[in-house]
């Protein structure tokens, strides 16, 4: 750790208030075991650019890759609000921090308004990713399945769906569904 506090100083003459400087700032804080320092350096951060929606969202990453996510929860919906972007893509980032951190039912609610503005392949990749990494209910799990078969009805040659409805059934548990389901996707 001392070598990487030396190039710190060196970065921080450089480029004082740099996303460089203090993303590696917060990391050194973080593996010092200054937690409460590293959140608060990001935090105080993500104040000074919260006009520059893309810093922001950075922020919000890097923030949550360092395991402060309920800190970088309001960051990434600042980036998004404040984002001229107007994509519906935007609010991809927000969807898949919600479900690492278990609020699938919101993860959903923000992919139900995309369908039909973006690519199907997209919603049910973020609501499985969401379903899986939060843990969804299985009425949760029967919601996207809905969406799914939808896609599916649209595209049915698109092998993808028959993935995501496999991956389904293995969260809920049916071992013998999922397995078909795999096998009838590689054939």
């Amino acid at each position: 750790l001392a070598e990487a506090r030396n190039a710190l100083l060196l970065l921080e003459k450089e480029e004082p208030d740099s996303l460089r400087v203090v993303g590696l700032r917060a990391r050194l804080l973080k593996a010092s075991k200054q937690e409460t320092e590293a959140r608060d350096s990001l935090t105080a951060y993500a104040q000074r650019v919260q006009k520059e929606p893309a810093k922001l969202l950075t922020v919000a990453r890097l923030t949550d890759a360092l395991g402060f996510g309920e800190t970088a929860e309001p960051m990434y919906r600042e980036a998004i609000a404040k984002s001229m972007d107007p994509s519906p893509t935007k609010v991809f980032p927000l969807i898949q921090h919600l479900g690492r951190r278990g609020k699938v039912g919101e993860a959903l609610d923000l992919c139900e308004p995309l369908r039909g503005k973006v690519q199907p392949l997209y919603i049910a990749e973020l609501a499985v990713n969401a379903l899986r990494d939060g843990k969804g209910t299985a009425e949760q799990c029967k919601r996207v399945v809905g969406w799914v078969r939808e896609f599916k009805s649209k595209a049915p040659t698109e092998v993808f769906y028959d993935l995501v409805l496999a991956n389904i059934d293995d969260l809920l548990g049916d071992r013998k569904a999922s397995i078909a389901g795999y096998r009838a996707a590689l054939e």
